[in-house]
């Protein structure tokens, strides 16, 4: 499933641990287990979530299963 574009442009980002929040000024959310610990989450271009991992890891999310390794 893509990312919503609602989600991208309300750009609301919460890291809990191996959680991403992914919030909507309206109330909706997506949580994703990434399944180590996230340090850091922003928005790339095209609207791709990049992930940076404690162990320095940096992963770029197309949706919430599939991602690149960089």
């Amino acid at each position: 499933m893509e990312f919503n574009i609602k989600l991208i442009s309300a750009n609301i980002i919460v890291v809990d641990k191996s959680n991403v929040h992914l919030k909507n000024t309206d109330g909706t959310e997506m949580v994703m287990h990434i399944g180590d610990v996230v340090t850091n989450a922003v928005w790339a271009e095209h609207g791709k979530l990049l992930v940076t991992l404690e162990n320095g890891t940096i992963r770029l999310y197309h949706n919430q299963l599939e991602y690149d390794m960089i």
